[in-house]
């Protein structure tokens, strides 16, 4: 599957988005597992969300973060990176 195929109508890729996950070797796959699937979902500014999921890359546990975008339907994903900083993203209420 390329990069620029959904598996799932389930949200939009932006432009932005997808070069994101090409420079960062992101497959889309590891996009919409977090997406389907996510650790947790959080409020972000400009009433955006953050959806979160660990997974494997490169063979290390990193934490995938998914900006998506207020009040799209479908859901567009504005930007997605990865991050080994858990402690900081995955802090208790």
């Amino acid at each position: 599957m390329g990069m620029n195929d959904s598996p799932s109508p389930a949200f939009v890729v932006s432009d932005h988005a997808r070069l994101a996950m090409r420079e960062r070797g992101i497959h889309i796959d590891q996009v919409a597992e977090v997406f389907r699937n996510p650790d947790a979902v959080m409020p972000a500014p400009h009433g955006r969300q953050v959806w979160q999921g660990r997974c494997l890359h490169h063979g290390r546990l990193l934490l995938l973060r998914i900006v998506v975008g207020p009040r799209t339907e479908p859901p567009t994903i504005i930007t997605v990176y990865m991050t080994s900083q858990f402690e900081r993203y995955e802090r208790s209420p």
